[in-house]
């Protein structure tokens, strides 16, 4: 098969050999052969497999967030596409970091890998129950005596880094990722201006700094005079600021701080048919997210809520617990997905520091599932007050970084427009894992222009496939 296609005064001439694995040569070998006959300017051999992707975390099938089939009366689909993302190819650079900021962390639970903790930090200063003793390790409290919130900052830190695929327990949203546990409350649950300024300031560390932050607590907005110029600066060095916002009834109670705040994303919830829980709402939500009958990490042992004083049993192993609901769960969820971005793109953050957060927050907001809001995916406007852009979608945001690289291998030259002109022309494998990966002019959709716009930019300095799509999300 021939193709020729002329761009501007050059014509190339592509040349397509179906080996239909008739012969049992080496077809590294034989394209290598061909580019140094000198027939050739270049050859790229078309190897394609199809992904799969499972886990075998024990309480997988109860995580309707990462994969609704339908369980528990919700509606299938009604995900964040968990399984699609995972099958993105990912460059194996330093995980990226996520400090999360909660009451306090059960830090030796089965169902977290081993060394997980990345510089873990105690800021709500000196033990209540052991006067005059300051610790900085976020897990004593948990782990010596009854901690009455210990239970909610390991049930976030299950969302976000639940070790996957370990044949145990659940799978987290991201669990590659290094997270700093940063404990914010003392040991009944309260926490001051003080604790949260120390702990924005140690996620802000020179050595081993945060690149997202995620918040599952809401304060009052006095605070905002001293948090704010904190918060700015994060935002202006390129931080990622989530945060939950807040549990009050839809359509009535206001985003609350600091999901309210101007720089930092506020997320809602979501049950299980896409319809809005008992989350804050108003102009500052940005998006929302599954958080509603959760299952995650529980304390370990008789302190947690499973078996709980709280009627929040669900099974019989109390290292875990199920029907939890609060944007609380939804804010490390929403930073799980910022972290596949960066696991994806390293660069997502992009040459402009002061322009990175801005750029990931219109990422997410612009691949979030708007259709059964009633808007169409593909107009990228905010759906109204209860939903904001609509409910995150992990496998949307990758694609929207991914366009040009229809191969998944991380690298855009000729082997990506040659693995699309059998898909145009005669059936051949789709570009993976989402077809809005062969869009490399982000125009919406993938044809010849698309592989011609990949051959102009190999062989003749046309422009780059576009790193992200701001305004457009191939579906």
């Amino acid at each position: 098969m021939t193709v020729t296609e002329i761009l501007g005064d050059i014509a190339f001439q592509i040349y397509f050999l179906d080996n239909n694995q008739k012969r049992s040569d080496d077809i590294t070998v034989l394209a290598r052969r061909y580019y140094e006959s000198g027939l050739c300017t270049a050859v790229a051999p078309n190897m394609t497999s199809k992904m799969h992707f499972s886990t075998n975390d024990t309480y997988y099938g109860q995580q309707w967030p990462l994969k609704n089939t339908g369980q528990n009366g919700g509606t299938p689909g009604a995900d964040i596409d968990w399984e699609i993302a995972q099958q993105y190819t990912n460059r194996s650079f330093q995980p990226p970091v996520v400090a999360l900021l909660d009451a306090g962390f059960d830090m030796d639970h089965e169902d977290l890998p081993p060394s997980w903790a990345w510089h873990p930090y105690d800021a709500a200063g000196p033990d209540i129950q052991i006067p005059y003793v300051f610790d900085d390790y976020p897990g004593t409290e948990c782990g010596q005596y009854y901690h009455v919130w210990c239970w909610h900052g390991t049930a976030t830190l299950g969302v976000l880094k639940a070790y996957t695929n370990n044949g145990i327990g659940l799978a987290g949203t991201e669990s590659r990722v290094n997270v700093m546990p940063i404990k914010i409350a003392d040991a009944n649950g309260d926490f001051d201006l003080g604790s949260l300024q120390r702990a924005l300031d140690w996620a802000s560390q020179p050595t081993g700094a945060a690149q997202i932050i995620s918040m599952s607590f809401v304060c009052d907005s006095v605070y905002a005079t001293t948090l704010e110029p904190r918060f700015r600066e994060r935002y202006l060095a390129g931080v990622t600021l989530i945060a939950g916002a807040g549990n009050g009834e839809p359509g009535f109670s206001s985003v609350q701080y600091p999901a309210s705040s101007p720089y930092v994303l506020a997320v809602g919830e979501t049950n299980s048919s896409d319809d809005t829980a008992a989350s804050s709402g108003g102009p500052a939500l940005d998006l929302v997210a599954p958080a509603f009958d959760i299952w995650t990490l529980d304390q370990e042992g008789s302190d947690g809520l499973n078996p709980s004083h709280t009627g929040a049993s669900c099974n019989s192993n109390q290292n875990y617990a199920c029907h939890l609901a609060g944007t609380s769960l939804a804010a490390p969820m929403v930073a799980g997905i910022a972290a596949k971005l960066l696991l994806r793109n390293p660069w997502l953050l992009g040459d402009h520091v002061k322009d990175s957060a801005e750029v990931m927050y219109a990422t997410l907001r612009n691949a979030c599932d708007r259709q059964h809001y009633g808007v169409a995916n593909d107009d990228y406007r905010r759906v109204n007050n209860a939903v904001g852009w609509g409910r995150v979608n992990a496998d949307r945001a990758l694609a929207s970084i991914s366009h040009g690289d229809p191969n998944n291998d991380l690298q855009i030259d000729v082997s990506d427009a040659l693995y699309l002109i059998p898909y145009i022309f005669s059936g051949g494998p789709a570009p993976v894992p989402n077809i809005c990966t062969g869009d490399a002019n982000c125009d919406g959709g993938v044809d010849i222009s698309d592989a011609v716009f990949i051959i102009s930019y190999v062989f003749s300095g046309g422009a780059a496939p576009c790193k992200i799509s701001l305004h457009s999300v191939c579906n």
